[in-house]
């Protein structure tokens, strides 16, 4: 790895500031092509790491996780394609702009670095201002990313704790006789199933089964009320046709339009049903 001086480039050495300056990490053999681009970068406020081929830019860039990389195509040892293939890899769901750095404008060539990874280009002989309106266009996708990575990671930890909440609520009280199983698997932390079970006062057993249309919290927003009917009336004894009427009844008030609840109710009487009587049917 190799440095510019900081003082030919009249910039503050990496480290000798307490707020952190986004790091640039350059990968080409050319020296002068190294130092060109630096200047423009350090003027921007980036601290430098260099490489002078592609299998050290990929060990730069797991020392030095830097914020941007400019990537030269040709190079030994390994080329610009598959050096950016493996910084993408190492990357994951982090977004590290990729700038290819090539004397060809062809589609060919352009095509195989978007393939390797590639976010940008840069075309040789390029101006300073150039350099300056990418580092500018890729920051701003960064920061996109940034904002997009912490709001999903914001939404997926509420919705775990909302869900917890919501089984804290839908599956304790339901009861568990023995011959009784059940598996649950939503496609997402919030489904639209929900599976009910309650014995009446004469100990027969209620069991409901049901799915909200959609997946996610809006498909599991009628669980609750559901439930909640569900419980009270099977607690005092009334019929399934009676409780389904109340849960429609219910739902209809707070459900949006388009959302509905398909279900299946099974009652199971604790005493076996008793065999019809037999009646004689005599000919007219």
């Amino acid at each position: 790895m190799d440095r510019i001086d900081p003082a030919l480039l009249e910039h503050p050495a990496p480290g000798t500031t307490a707020r952190r300056n986004p790091v640039a990490l350059i990968v080409d053999d050319d020296g002068v092509g190294r130092a060109v681009l630096g200047r423009a970068l350090v003027k921007l406020g980036h601290d430098l790491v260099m490489a002078r081929n592609g299998a050290e830019g990929v060990a730069r860039y797991q020392d030095s996780a830097p914020d941007i990389v400019f990537m030269d195509v040709r190079m030994p040892v390994m080329d610009g394609h598959e050096a950016g293939r493996e910084i993408k890899r190492l990357a994951g769901d982090r977004f590290v702009p990729l700038v290819f750095v090539t004397a060809t404008d062809d589609e060919d060539g352009l095509l195989a670095c978007a393939e390797a990874g590639g976010d940008a280009f840069l075309i040789k002989p390029y101006t300073a201002q150039k350099v300056i309106a990418q580092v500018r266009a890729m920051g701003r996708i960064a920061a996109v990313h940034r904002r997009t990575r912490e709001l999903g990671n914001r939404l997926s930890a509420e919705q775990h704790t909302a869900k917890l909440i919501f089984d804290n609520v839908l599956l304790p009280p339901n009861v568990r006789p023995p011959a009784l199983r059940f598996h649950l698997s939503p496609a997402t932390t919030f489904s639209g199933d929900l599976y009910l079970s309650a014995y009446g006062p004469d100990g027969s057993l209620h069991v409901l089964l049901g799915d909200f249309t959609g997946h996610g919290l809006a498909a599991a927003v009628g669980a609750l009320p559901a439930a909640a009917v569900f419980r009270a009336m099977c607690a005092k004894g009334f019929a399934p046709a009676a409780i389904l009427g109340e849960i429609n009844t219910k739902l209809r008030g707070v459900l949006p339009t388009g959302l509905f609840f398909a279900a299946a109710y099974v009652q199971v009487s604790r005493a076996p049903a008793r065999s019809p009587k037999a009646r004689s049917i005599t000919p007219r």
